[in-house]
């Protein structure tokens, strides 16, 4: 039976959240669809389900999975290579995979591919990185990167565990949300005024992950190595306070600022993806929580006021 860690997190979050979720853009894809091709693969997981799996040890088992042997990764598809198709094909459509092969000769990852991850370079290219290849880590749907399996992102596999949650029912609509998170480093860097635009120079990281409500308590779940951290039931608007959760793989990341993780977006249920289909819309959500406005609306994040063990 799989044992779900429970430590108290570091940080805080709001539990009026219904006060402060984003709302989803009728401009926005459907970014966590569930479609047959979803609703099969999640079909299949559920195979490894024993018995006495708890609702919980159900979400643990998945995210492992999708970074399993059969996990949504497998595919092992490589950021460069959409790099280096573009540039070679220059925003313009590949045809079909004989085209990709000649024109792209000096691509050596391509000679070692077999016929079905060539074919799924090519469909996710035309698709999503023809015209600007950084799209091939903020655009695919879950859907898409299920059937090329093709994540390598923290987006990637919080969507597709989204949507496998949906396609199984295991939670309701509400009690499942989508997290974009900001690294505090970033934003103070980016950010060192409020109300002012962010500098557009810097590149903001930080970590997208999901909240879900188990027995009435919410909990932050790092789908991209199955950390669980308990939110704290504790009333504040994160519209005005930096509320940040530190996982415990992550509490080291001095560096890169992921040691704490600012809240920024939370989704209004399992179909709301933000909107973090471009680098530009994510950097406007990491300083504003909107994806159309790039002015900053917190704070600098002062690590010497962040809350202690």
């Amino acid at each position: 039976m799989v044992k779900l860690k429970k430590k108290a997190a570091i940080g805080f979050i709001l539990l009026s959240i219904n006060n402060f979720c984003g709302k989803l853009s009728a401009q926005c894809p459907d970014l966590i669809n569930t479609t047959p091709i979803v609703e099969q693969y999640a079909s299949g997981i559920t195979a490894g389900f024993e018995n006495n799996f708890s609702l919980e040890d159900k979400l643990k088992y998945i995210v492992h999975f999708i970074h399993g042997e059969k996990g949504v990764g497998s595919g092992k598809l490589a950021p460069s290579t959409f790099f280096a198709l573009h540039g070679v094909f220059q925003g313009k459509k590949i045809r079909n995979v004989d085209e990709m092969l000649s024109r792209g000769r000096n691509i050596p990852a391509l000679s070692n591919m077999d016929r079905g991850a060539l074919q799924s370079h090519l469909a996710l290219y035309n698709k999503y990185a023809k015209t600007n290849p950084k799209k091939i880590f903020f655009a695919p749907t879950a859907s898409d990167i299920i059937e090329h399996k093709m994540a390598f992102g923290c987006s990637h596999y919080a969507r597709t565990f989204i949507a496998i949650v949906k396609a199984l029912k295991l939670l309701a609509p509400k009690d499942i949300r989508y997290v974009v998170s900001a690294s505090h480093k970033d934003y103070d860097t980016a950010c060192p005024r409020k109300k002012t635009a962010y500098n557009k120079e810097m590149t903001i990281n930080g970590h997208q992950f999901v909240m879900i409500r188990l027995d009435g308590h919410w909990w932050f779940l790092n789908t991209s190595n199955a950390d669980f951290e308990k939110v704290p039931a504790q009333n504040t608007d994160y519209k005005s306070t930096n509320l940040a959760v530190q996982f415990p793989s992550y509490k080291n990341n001095h560096d890169s600022g992921h040691d704490y993780l600012l809240v920024r977006y939370i989704g209004n249920d399992y179909n709301d993806g933000a909107c973090d289909n471009s680098l530009e819309n994510l950097a406007n959500i990491s300083v504003s929580g909107n994806k159309n406005a790039n002015k900053c609306e917190w704070t600098r994040y002062e690590l010497a006021k962040a809350p202690q063990d």
